[in-house]
């Protein structure tokens, strides 16, 4: 039957920010209104944004009395695919998109906010563009996004409020107001890549300097250089870190270590470093990109570690030598020897979600 009262999407609402904000206003928790539409899916253990099932979309357009069009356009699928070139894999995160970290209903991060939009929102609800990995400031109010509570910490878990609660800007586990976090400083930078990515995504194509690439060229290359700069970070004394330095960018791990975490389970903030750091890149090109690599005097493994090269720079990576010559003599011992600060903070970060985790179970 449809619901008694109908609650419409609102401008770029995500699909499970809808569903929260439907249970809440029919006076119910999220987890009574799911197992009453789909009575043997468990919808809350996976991530809902990155799509729904024909079928169950169908059965969820009946009783909610919205189109199944408008419904999986509020989901995530059509970015990734202009984004991804390859066929997207349900079980893996997907590139640029925040994953969530689901442990049965648990979360470890994956959702954003605003709290200056929550707080002018008649009905707070949370923005579908908050779950994109560069997102990381709200360009209408210039403040930085959050990604927790700021009261106790908690990663944001809508879908965890009782019936109880009466708006979606509560937190789940302390029931803070997230509407009162107050602002924070951003990264004039990363705010700069946000405008240029959202802009690649709105045209369909982005510029690498002035080579024009299709949005799918454009983010694979931003990757790539993502990389490329965490590679340059651990090491901040190295070559690579060099010829960076001198297209103009500055290196992530100088002001924020680096964790070794995948760009889609950073902290906004390591994000907002991050592409931070890689948007002067992005603006030079790949012609002040070659000049500084030959100038730097580097050699082609020591910059793509294994990963494959974007075609549009490809050119620039290949006629560098496959290795710099080395002084032959005998190779000092280093099993001794203390272990790089980048390399700790890669172990430390991956045995903190790992502890975070088991917390969670």
């Amino acid at each position: 039957m449809p619901w008694a009262i109908r609650v419409p999407l609102l401008p770029d609402e995500s699909i499970a920010s809808w569903l929260a904000r439907v249970a809440l206003t029919q006076g119910c928790d999220p987890l009574s209104l799911t197992g009453s539409i789909w009575p043997k899916w468990r919808v809350w253990t996976i991530d809902i944004d990155r799509g729904i099932p024909s079928e169950r979309l169908r059965i969820l357009s009946e009783v909610s009395g919205e189109s199944a069009h408008a419904l999986a356009a509020a989901g995530l699928r059509d970015v990734a695919e202009t984004i991804c070139s390859k066929p997207l894999n349900a079980k893996l995160v997907w590139p640029w998109i925040l994953a969530i970290g689901s442990r049965n209903r648990r979360r470890h991060g994956g959702l954003q906010y605003c709290s200056v939009c929550l707080a002018s929102d008649a009905t707070p609800y949370f923005r579908r563009h908050w779950r994109l990995a560069w997102h990381t400031t709200c360009s209408i109010h210039g403040t930085a996004l959050r990604d927790r509570c700021h009261a106790c910490g908690a990663p944001l878990e809508p879908h965890r409020l009782s019936a109880e609660d009466t708006h979606l800007a509560t937190c789940a586990r302390c029931r803070a107001d997230l509407r009162d976090a107050p602002r924070g400083a951003f990264s004039l930078e990363a705010a700069a890549f946000q405008k240029v990515a959202d802009e690649t995504i709105q045209r369909r194509g982005g510029s690498f300097g002035g080579l024009q690439l299709s949005a799918g060229e454009w983010f694979n290359t931003a990757r790539f250089l993502t990389r490329a700069v965490r590679q340059a970070g651990g090491r901040g004394g190295s070559r690579l870190a060099d010829a960076l330095r001198l297209v103009g960018g500055s290196i992530y791990g100088e002001a924020s270590p680096a964790s070794g975490l995948p760009l889609e389970l950073l902290a906004v903030e390591e994000r907002a470093s991050l592409l931070g750091a890689i948007h002067v890149l992005i603006k030079k090109g790949p012609l002040e990109l070659d000049r500084a690599l030959r100038m730097s005097g580097l050699s082609l493994r020591s910059i793509h570690a294994g990963q494959a090269v974007p075609n549009c720079i490809i050119d620039v990576f290949y006629p560098l030598p496959a290795r710099r010559s080395r002084t032959i003599g005998r190779r000092e011992k280093r099993d001794s020897a203390p272990k790089p600060q980048h390399v700790v903070m890669a172990a430390w970060a991956r045995l903190q979600r790992k502890i975070l985790a088991k917390d969670l179970g």
